[in-house]
């Protein structure tokens, strides 16, 4: 697969590469992927605690958001996200 990045990305790849944390730009677009990916997961678990709320009438508090998102992070942070 290739990928073709805007220019304005030039700068930050080739800053990233040059600091060491990184050996190419393919472990770049890689660790990028991983975060867009649990950025997606949080998304979608909001969107399912929002519906579920919804269809009970509205009975989940954003303290339930809150801690469902919290439990979630932890998840991720688990699963090495």
């Amino acid at each position: 697969m290739n990928i073709s990045l805007d220019e304005r990305f030039a700068p930050l790849v080739d800053a990233l590469l040059k600091s060491g944390r990184y050996a190419s730009a393919d472990d770049i677009v890689r660790q990028s992927m991983l975060l867009l990916e649990a950025e997606e997961a949080k998304l979608q678990s909001l969107r399912d605690m929002i519906n579920a709320s919804i269809e009970a009438g509205g009975e989940n508090t954003i303290e339930d958001v809150d801690r469902a998102l919290a439990e979630l992070d932890e998840e991720l942070k688990r699963d090495g996200y």
